[in-house]
């Protein structure tokens, strides 16, 4: 139950950030913003919203290619997703409408 309860997390928030699904669904999911200040600057905002979503960047990847690094787990819960993505959409960082 767990598993297929984060595989329906993995594919809510592939589904709303416009990922395309894959034949194997992974936990960690990069959202990628290019700019280092960018990423940065939406950890920090997504932080001051208890939402822990790490920047990574230069020289950990590859200068313009700056992201966030999103891992979901199995106890986090649907209403979880749903406040990542209602988060980044305020933030402008993924297109939804609410």
């Amino acid at each position: 139950v767990l598993r297929e309860n984060l595989f329906q997390r993995i594919a809510t928030l592939n589904s709303a950030i416009g990922h395309r699904p894959s034949a194997i669904p992974a936990a960690i999911v990069p959202l990628i913003l290019g700019d280092e200040s960018q990423a940065l600057e939406t950890a920090a905002k997504l932080r001051k919203q208890n939402i822990f979503v790490p920047a990574i960047r230069f020289p950990t990847v590859a200068r313009g290619t700056a992201r966030l690094r999103i891992t979901l787990t199995a106890v986090h819960s649907s209403e979880d997703i749903e406040a990542l993505i209602k988060a980044l959409a305020q933030l402008q960082i993924v297109n939804r409408k609410s």
